[in-house]
């Protein structure tokens, strides 16, 4: 389980089921994560690599048909919050 701190918040949360541990909390984790997000690894991975490479990351899964129009909507939409939030933080 992973725990997070955001604007005086703790989170607490974690990561999918992993069937390669080695890939966790690096840029592989991103496209994982993004197929089915939690806020908090969201946020972690926004904090770790920038909210620009997950909203990148976000749109190529989305542009090679590997996830659906909602998932991409919500995920961007929840992905410029944590940006606007980290931004002006």
């Amino acid at each position: 389980m992973k725990t997070a701190e955001y604007h005086g918040f703790q989170f607490v949360g974690g990561y999918q089921f992993w069937s390669n541990p080695a890939l966790e909390d690096t840029e592989a984790a991103i496209p994982i994560v993004l197929m089915r997000p939690t806020l908090l690894d969201l946020i972690t991975l926004s904090i770790k690599f920038g909210s620009d490479e997950l909203i990148k990351q976000n749109e190529i899964l989305f542009q090679s048909n590997e996830m659906d129009e909602r998932l991409y909507k919500r995920n961007l939409r929840r992905l410029l919050n944590i940006k606007r939030g980290i931004d002006h933080g």
